[in-house]
């Protein structure tokens, strides 16, 4: 939570004092479409100016830069807005790349740059805590370790830095730790750069290409095909507030005699299904007493096999049972993610589902690939 205060309320008509962001906020967030801004001016020369300019004691704008360029170059001098001011500058700081965050359309490589943003942050709040439990604590307490209740007492949000980020993007953890590397490596590596650049245009994963670049087992030196290991499958007890089933080939209608362990009070599903199966995907959620809340659709960069349209879509429906923990940061029913190895679902997916959902997590499918974080169900394909 943001520590600001509304000052005043007036219209830009009778400030003229206030200015635009300044370049290093400008930088923060990616510009908007060019379609948007088209949709923005029409609205705004149609309506006015609908939503309040947010801007700081120091009269530069916060919020609604791209407003005020069109009322200037419209000579509109009718623009209400409201002051805020912060404890520090990291607040403010931090108050416009998540204020204005979820209007933009980001793709993968923006989420992980301004997660980077986000924990340089975070990393730098800490640096502060420290210095203020010296002052709170005296010399003799130690700088490296900050007093459990600091935080608390100083309205900081607990947590490790890189997890912090991550949430705030909308990433999972991981997704976000690897992706950093990444792009920090980025920076004087022309390689990785290069696949910096096929992530952001949607033609490889950031898992692939972390595997590729840093990942630390060794290539077989045998010239033989390496034997695909198996991974043991752990028993399953207890019940799951997150599941996540992934048999798309599969006769849905069968599953109903598989014992899911969801947890009945609270739990999100995620169903993959292909399209002919949905009804049967419908029925079945029915039949465990799932509510349909939305389907994501998956949306791959190449073309697969079909009689009529070639398939380059899959599906994944999402219901619920109960009330559970989400974290809604209006999240898109569109994935737009490369195809992984074996038929698996992205990486991209589960940094959703981690993001969005919270409690133990189950990944019920005939692969035995494992992820962190998640814990394994193995279903006997040829019983389904």
């Amino acid at each position: 939570m943001f520590s600001y205060a509304i000052t005043t309320s007036a219209r830009y008509g009778e400030d003229k004092r206030i200015t635009s962001q300044p370049a290093e906020y400008e930088t923060l967030l990616p510009p908007l479409l060019d379609e948007d801004l088209k949709n923005l001016e029409e609205s705004i020369l149609k309506d006015g100016v609908l939503h309040s300019l947010i801007i700081n004691p120091d009269k530069v704008v916060l919020d609604g830069h791209h407003r005020l360029i069109i009322c200037k170059r419209h000579s509109i001098n009718e623009v209400p807005f409201v002051e805020h001011s912060f404890n520090t500058d990291l607040e403010e700081m931090e108050f416009v790349i998540s204020f204005n965050l979820n209007r933009r359309h980001l793709i993968m490589t923006q989420k992980v740059e301004l997660g980077i943003t986000f924990h340089k942050i975070e990393t730098e709040n800490a640096r502060r805590r420290q210095i203020e439990a010296g002052k709170l604590f005296g010399e003799n307490h130690p700088k490296e370790e900050v007093p459990p209740k600091l935080e608390e007492a100083l309205g900081e949000e607990p947590g490790e830095a890189i997890e912090i980020a991550a949430k705030k993007v909308g990433l999972g953890k991981n997704t976000f730790r690897k992706g950093k590397r990444i792009a920090e490596a980025a920076q004087t590596d022309k390689r990785i750069y290069a696949a910096w650049r096929d992530i952001a245009d949607g033609n490889r994963s950031i898992d692939s290409v972390y595997q590729e670049f840093f990942h630390q087992e060794k290539p077989p030196t045998s010239s033989r095909r390496p034997s695909r290991s198996i991974v043991p499958i752990p028993k399953i007890e207890g019940v799951f507030q997150v599941i996540v089933i992934d048999l798309s080939n599969r006769n849905l209608e069968k599953l109903k005699k598989s014992n899911i362990p969801f947890d009945a009070t609270n739990c999100v599903l995620w169903l993959w299904t292909p399209f002919k199966s949905l009804c049967d995907a419908f029925k079945l959620l029915t039949h465990w007493g799932f509510k349909v809340q939305t389907m994501l659709t998956w949306a791959k960069n190449k073309k697969g096999s079909g009689k009529w349209l070639l398939n380059q879509t899959e599906y994944c429906i999402l219901a619920t049972i109960g009330k559970p923990s989400v974290n809604l940061t209006y999240q898109s029913t569109m994935l737009i993610a490369t195809p992984g190895k074996h038929h698996s679902k992205p990486d991209e997916f589960y940094s959703l589902v981690e993001s969005l959902c919270h409690g133990r997590k189950l990944n019920i499918s005939s692969s035995t690939m494992q992820r962190p974080g998640w814990e394994l169900m193995e279903v006997n394909t040829n019983a389904v």
